[in-house]
């Protein structure tokens, strides 16, 4: 029994994976950052002006939903790949490829 696979395509989709790693933590850290930065202004203020806090609260609600759909559309970009990464399970004849 001989197995031959063309590994292309696979070195490929994961130079695709990395790339797309890469671009997802970056959009998410951005957010991320966002919050972080509206937070850490709350705590260390007393911001006794309700309209600036309402305005740090709306933004930081905006945010918070940006990142929640980022984080829904890669959980279903997960379903996607595993319900399309299907082994094939087709006998070739080795005589009728060489």
């Amino acid at each position: 029994l001989v197995l031959l696979m063309d590994m292309t395509l696979q070195r490929n989709l994961e130079k695709v994976r990395r790339d797309f790693v890469a671009n997802v933590s970056h959009e998410l850290r951005s957010p991320l950052t966002s919050l972080a930065g509206f937070i850490e202004t709350i705590l260390d203020n007393d911001i006794q002006d309700q309209e600036t806090l309402l305005r740090f609260l709306k933004i930081m609600d905006e945010e918070a939903k940006r990142m929640s759909r980022l984080i829904d559309d890669l959980l279903s970009l997960s379903r996607v790949e595993v319900d399309e990464h299907i082994v094939p399970s087709e006998t070739v004849p080795l005589m009728e490829v060489v």
